[in-house]
């Protein structure tokens, strides 16, 4: 465990090709840290981080609200268009896809509720947490490239959507979020650990190959 503001440690912001700052880069220079911070024993540090990561990726579940919730958003806004666009195959041919992804949304929430479950009883998540973290990955992405589709063209220009911007909104209000929403999950995929390496975890914790 390290102290942020003792000397040799500075902090300084990843923005993301949405601008959105989610991230920051930590710089060590000379920096020292007491004996008694260490967690676990000596050269079991890429252990300890392994540990960690297992319940970062196996929290995923708990995002599934709100994955609901913006396809329920998603649901209103493709009826909305097609009514202005008098265009009924519009929300009929959206109708299947987010019905789909509603099911997949649910599917992944039941698992994560078997995984609190079994934290509950004392046990770890082991490799559940990989593959709660890649379905969970791929559900954000899938939503977020649906949502640009709808909105077609108000999709194409980059708006944005960082904190304190008054940048005037190019369509409607709605339309702002959406491909920077997009833009920002690319990232879903790698941070945590990308999803090749949860298939390879899977394949050899679970799968045994």
């Amino acid at each position: 465990m390290i102290d942020m503001d003792q000397e040799g440690i500075s902090v300084e912001p990843i923005l993301t090709m949405a601008k959105d700052h989610d991230f920051n880069q930590v710089i060590f220079t000379n920096a020292e840290v007491e004996i008694e911070n260490k967690i676990g024993e000596e050269g079991q540090g890429w252990t300890v981080a392994k540990y960690l990561l297992e319940f970062e990726r196996g929290g995923g579940g708990s995002g599934v609200a709100k994955i609901l919730s913006e396809i329920t958003s998603l649901r209103t806004l493709v009826k909305k268009l097609s009514l202005e666009n008098n265009n009924p195959s519009l929300n009929d041919s959206y109708a299947s896809k987010l019905s789909r992804l509603e099911i997949k949304a649910a599917s992944i929430q039941y698992s994560a509720l078997r995984i609190l479950g079994a934290l509950k009883n004392g046990e770890r998540p082991g490799p559940e947490s990989s593959m709660m973290k890649t379905l969970m990955t791929q559900l954000q992405q899938e939503v977020s490239e649906l949502a640009l589709q709808s909105i077609g063209y108000y999709g194409n220009p980059f708006q944005d959507t960082s904190y304190g911007s008054n940048e005037e909104v190019i369509g409607e209000e709605i339309y702002r979020s959406k491909a920077g929403r997009y833009q920002n999950l690319r990232a879903a995929s790698i941070y945590g650990g990308s999803n090749e390496i949860q298939n390879n975890i899977i394949a050899k914790a679970v799968l045994g190959l």
